[in-house]
C-alpha cells in the first residue's frame, strides 16, 4: 500500500517519512517545509495538490505521530487564500521558518472573536510555540469562503500543557492580554459543488486516520505472527486471521475513495464523469465518517490481538487507538456543528 497515486511527485511519501524520522518533536516542527505543501510557489509554497497533502497525512498517521501538522497545512492554505495584508506576513513567517503561528479551531461556529467578545478567562489550547506572535482561529465546519480571525499575541501568557506521550502543547490564556484582531478576512466562496477550506482539511484528516488504521493492522499482523498460543502463531486461528483479512480489504477500498475525492478537490468541483453527484461537503463528510469507523475498528482489533500488552505504554496499539478515538470524536463534533475542543491532543 505504499504506492503514490495521483499527481504527487514520485518519492514524496518516502521524503516525508525521512523527515518524520529526524523530527523528535511534535509535527508542527516540520511546518516550514511541509505546511505550505499546497500553497502556490509564488507565495513561498511547494505548489503541490491535495493528493500530495493526502500522502503526507497518511504517512503521519502510519508513523503514529500527532496530527498538528494538519492544522498547519490548513493554516497555510487559509493564509494564502486571504491575499495581502497581515495574513501575508504571517504566511511569510511560516514558509521561511521565522515563525510558527499558533493555530486553534473556533469553539463554536458563528462565535465572534474580538477583544470585546472574549468572555473573561477565555482560553485557547493552541498548536504552536510560545514564541508565536499571532493566533490563527479557523472554523471547524465547512463555510462559504475563507473565514478566519488573526489575533496579535504580544504579551499573551502561555502555559505548558503536556499531550499524549509527552508531546509539547501550550495553553494560551488570553484574559485580556492579547493584542487587537489583526484581520478577519473573508475570501471568495468556492464554486458550486467545489471544496471549501474545511472540506480540504476533512480530506486530509480522513487520510490521517486511515494511516492510523493501516499502522494498527500492520502491527496486529506482526503480533499475530510472533505471539503463540496452543503451540502455533495466533494468526493461524480464524478468529484472528479473518478480521485482519477483512480490515486489509477495507483499507484498500478506503484509500481509493480518499484519493478519488482528493483528485476531485484538485479539479475544483465534481467532474461530470464522477458517479457521485452529491455536494462536495456531503461527500467529504461521508469519507470522514467512513475512515473514522475504519480506524476505530482497526485500532481496536490491534488492541485485541496484542492482548494485555497492547494496553501498556510500550505498545503502539494503545497510542494508535487513542489517537483514532480522539480524531473520530472531533469529526463527529464538527459534523454536528457543536463546540470543538481547542488545541486538542493530536
Amino acid at each position: 500500500m505504499r504506492s503514490e497515486p495521483g499527481s504527487a511527485p514520485p518519492g514524496l511519501a518516502a521524503e516525508f517519512r525521512s523527515a518524520l524520522e529526524t523530527c523528535q518533536a511534535e509535527t508542527a516542527a516540520l511546518a516550514p517545509r511541509w505546511a505550505a505543501l499546497t500553497v502556490p510557489c509564488s507565495r513561498g509554497g511547494r505548489g503541490l495538490d491535495q493528493t500530495a497533502a493526502v500522502l503526507v497525512a497518511e504517512e503521519t498517521g502510519r508513523a503514529g505521530r500527532d496530527g498538528t501538522l494538519l492544522d498547519m497545512i490548513a493554516a497555510a492554505e487559509t493564509l494564502a487564500a486571504a491575499g495581502p495584508g497581515p495574513a501575508a506576513a504571517v504566511l511569510d513567517g511560516l514558509t521561511t521558518g521565522a515563525d510558527v503561528p499558533a493555530v486553534s479551531w473556533w469553539p463554536a461556529p458563528g462565535e465572534r472573536h474580538g477583544n470585546d467578545a472574549e468572555p473573561p478567562g477565555h482560553r485557547d489550547f493552541a498548536v504552536g510555540l510560545p514564541a508565536a506572535t499571532a493566533l490563527l482561529r479557523l472554523p471547524p465546519v465547512p463555510g462559504d469562503g475563507v473565514r478566519f480571525t488573526l489575533v496579535a499575541l504580544h504579551g499573551a501568557a502561555w502555559r505548558a500543557q503536556p499531550g499524549l506521550h509527552g508531546e509539547r502543547r501550550h495553553r494560551l490564556d488570553l484574559d485580556g492580554r492579547a493584542g487587537p484582531v489583526l484581520t478577519a478576512d473573508e475570501g471568495a466562496a468556492p464554486g458550486d459543488g467545489g471544496p471549501s477550506p474545511a472540506d480540504l482539511d476533512g480530506i486530509r484528516r480522513a487520510a490521517y486516520v486511515w494511516g492510523l488504521a493501516d499502522a494498527a493492522v500492520g502491527a496486529a499482523v506482526r503480533q499475530a505472527r510472533q505471539r503463540h498460543q496452543f503451540g502455533v502463531p495466533i494468526g493461524r486461528h480464524q478468529a484472528v486471521a479473518f478480521p485482519l483479512a477483512a480490515l486489509t480489504a477495507r483499507l484498500r477500498a478506503a484509500r481509493l475513495l480518499t484519493h478519488s475525492i482528493a483528485a476531485a478537490a484538485d479539479r475544483g468541483t465534481a467532474s461530470a464523469d464522477d458517479e457521485d453527484k452529491r455536494p462536495f461537503t456531503e461527500r467529504v463528510a461521508h469519507l470522514v465518517r467512513h475512515t473514522g469507523a475504519l480506524s476505530l475498528d482497526a485500532t481496536w482489533c490491534a488492541l485485541h490481538v496484542h492482548g494485555a500488552h497492547g494496553l501498556t505504554d510500550d505498545s503502539p496499539a494503545q497510542l494508535l487507538y487513542r489517537r483514532a478515538l480522539f480524531h473520530t470524536t472531533l469529526a463527529r463534533q464538527s459534523s454536528h456543528r457543536t463546540a470543538v475542543p481547542e488545541g486538542h491532543d493530536r
